[in-house]
């Protein structure tokens, strides 16, 4: 599926090829991918991916404040 509207971005813990970890999902990943502005954002994992993610976002809502939008940012 191609849209300019959507984007599902899967991560695995397992090694990608040629031996390496799948890149992890911290702050400055999302620092890196987060856009400026966002309409909805959707979040699904696991305990312990939803805290780093929630940790992340109040320090990367100074520049993205959608980020501090309950309406906007949604941890399903």
């Amino acid at each position: 599926m191609h849209s300019k509207h959507f984007e599902l971005v899967v991560r695995l813990s397992k090694a990608v090829p040629g031996g390496k970890r799948a890149e992890r999902w911290d702050e400055n990943y999302l620092n890196r991918v987060l856009p400026p502005t966002c309409e909805k954002l959707w979040i699904c994992g696991t305990p312990v991916m939803n805290d780093v993610f929630e940790a992340a976002f109040h320090k990367l809502s100074i520049g993205r404040p959608y980020l501090k939008d309950l309406e906007v940012v949604q941890v399903l």
